[in-house]
């Protein structure tokens, strides 16, 4: 398969504050990569039988963390929709 760049194609960015809500997505994802964006942690993928490209992040608790981690993600990602859980 052709290396899949997250930076220019389509993908879905889904976040959540603690653990309990990213760990099991971020074990789930085939083909994971950690991509560390200044203090924070990305984790790219693909989930599901199609293969979906994803990227799962912990944003912590606060809105100042989810807002960073939300401009962080937009900004380096671009993904073409965020999932904010929790």
């Amino acid at each position: 398969m052709q290396q899949y760049d997250f930076t220019k194609q389509p993908s879905i960015l889904i976040q959540g504050a603690m653990e309990i809500e990213t760990d099991y997505l971020i074990g789930q994802l085939e083909d994971a990569v950690c991509v560390a964006v200044g203090n924070w942690k990305f984790y790219t993928g693909f989930l599901g039988r199609y293969r979906e490209p994803v990227i799962v992040s912990r944003t912590y608790q606060g809105m100042v963390n989810a807002s960073a981690d939300t401009t962080l993600g937009l900004t380096y990602f671009a993904p073409k929709a965020v999932i904010n859980q929790g």
